[in-house]
């Protein structure tokens, strides 16, 4: 009966755990809501965009595919650590092999740069952690404060989901162990130029990643300028591979200069102007690029050097690309590509 014992009894009482927000009344007679209510956000793809001329990675992303094959049914946790020297495209071959397997993962794709090789300090996990939860559907005001916390809310809101994570730039297995995900049919894609050995113990399957082959390389050179150009010099584009080490970074930075430099007229079997490569990039003896600068500064300074044998300032030049055979003594290369 109610208060006044003249009909049914009816309660108003809120018991047991409640998660958001709570509205109670006392009576209503009529109710009517208006608008277009909440917003639904999709899953969140965060992957960056890789070149459209992303190519030469065939037999790695097969690698990767047989990794994620053998990793069973359930895959709990896969978890691939991509190594290899700065400006190799580590991170290009990450983002390749999770947009091909976008589908395997329809809860999300995020992402994260840990900068482990830049020159501020490396990234916060605190952060990184707070912005995967919001991705994944957390309100802002209940992502927890603690770094404990909020690790375990992203392994309990994705134990039942299927999520891939590209971790790049990571320098320790610290970093790594908080992101990493670990519920089945996740997976956590790692880009480090060292080895994190210490991921060993977490299941990791290792992949080195290394330079191109000089026909990779010109492949790459001829789809940004065109097949009529490097078919008219192909030796010349070969040897932009090679000066460039091997290195997608640095032979796309490369084929940049030379797009931007129109052909022009040549005057007894020379170019008037030096080809953009050499005159832009001071150089003495291999090729160096500003992340090789900043990991020798930060990790031990390591030289990283390719092969530029033969490239000097005046010598022979091969038409529009302006690079010079190679000494016929095998003398010591006078000329360093920095990017």
């Amino acid at each position: 009966m109610d208060r006044r014992g003249t009909g049914p009894s009816s309660g108003n009482e809120l018991s047991g755990r409640v998660s958001g927000t709570v509205m109670q009344f006392g009576r209503i007679d009529q109710a009517h809501f208006h608008g277009d209510g909440p917003s639904r956000i999709g899953p969140p793809r965060q992957l960056p965009p890789i070149t459209t001329l992303f190519t030469g990675r065939r037999e790695d992303c097969d690698r990767l595919d047989r990794q994620w094959e053998q990793a069973g049914a359930d895959r709990t946790g896969v978890l691939f650590v991509i190594s290899g020297t700065a400006g190799v495209g580590k991170t290009s071959l990450a983002i390749a092999w999770s947009q091909a397997h976008s589908g395997e993962f329809p809860d999300g794709q995020l992402y994260a740069d840990l900068a482990g090789y830049s020159q501020q300090r490396p990234a916060d996990s605190e952060d990184i952690l707070g912005g995967f939860l919001r991705a994944l559907g957390v309100a802002p005001d209940r992502v927890p404060a603690q770094l404990a916390e909020r690790v375990a809310l992203l392994r309990t809101i994705t134990h039942e989901r299927r999520v891939c994570v590209l971790l790049d730039n990571a320098v320790s297995a610290a970093q790594v162990r908080v992101l990493a995900m670990t519920a089945p049919g996740c997976a956590t894609l790692v880009t480090t130029r060292g080895s994190i050995s210490g991921l060993t113990m977490d299941g990791a399957r290792f992949h080195q990643l290394d330079p191109w082959r000089a026909e990779t390389g010109v492949a790459f050179i001829q789809r940004a300028l065109g097949e009529e150009r490097v078919r008219e010099e192909p030796d010349a584009a070969r040897r932009v591979a090679e000066l460039c080490g091997g290195l997608p970074l640095a032979i796309g930075v490369a084929a940049a200069k030379l797009a931007s430099r129109p052909r022009s007229p040549r005057k007894g079997g020379t170019t008037k102007r030096q080809s953009a490569v050499i005159r832009r990039w001071r150089c003495t003896g291999g090729w160096r690029t500003r992340a090789a600068w900043r990991r020798r500064a930060t990790a031990g300074r390591r030289s990283m050097r390719g092969s530029a044998s033969g490239a000097r300032p005046n010598g022979s030049s091969t038409g529009r690309w302006s690079f010079g055979s190679g000494s016929a003594t095998g003398a010591a290369p006078r000329w360093r590509i920095r990017a």
